[in-house]
């Protein structure tokens, strides 16, 4: 990944969200557990510990719709790059919404 132009990860869902949510306790302990989904924070601090030099394009994938708002996912994503990462983008990748080419 270090040498990578795009990412695409998982923002599955707020953590706050989730726990608030209709999900029954089972499912809500699969989600956020090692082998459930990636939250926001989990995703964003991917980005913290790991040197992504030539990054250009972060695409924000698998948003829950229940349990995730693509602000706060977005949100999560900017404070992991703490404003020093201008050059890249940040886009919220929609599964119902064709996206323009990011890269040549």
């Amino acid at each position: 990944i270090h040498d990578a132009r795009a990412v695409i990860l998982e923002f599955n869902h707020d953590i706050e969200m989730l726990a608030k949510g209709p999900y029954p306790s089972f499912l809500k302990e699969r989600i956020a557990g090692n082998n459930g989904h990636l939250s926001n924070d989990t995703a964003a601090g991917f980005f913290i510990a790991t040197d992504t030099p030539n990054l250009e394009a972060l695409f924000l994938a698998h948003l829950s719709r229940t349990n995730n708002l693509p602000k706060l996912a977005l949100s999560a994503a900017q404070k992991a790059f703490d404003g020093n990462r201008p050059e890249t983008k940040i886009i919220i990748a929609d599964q119902f919404q064709q996206r323009e080419i990011i890269l040549p």
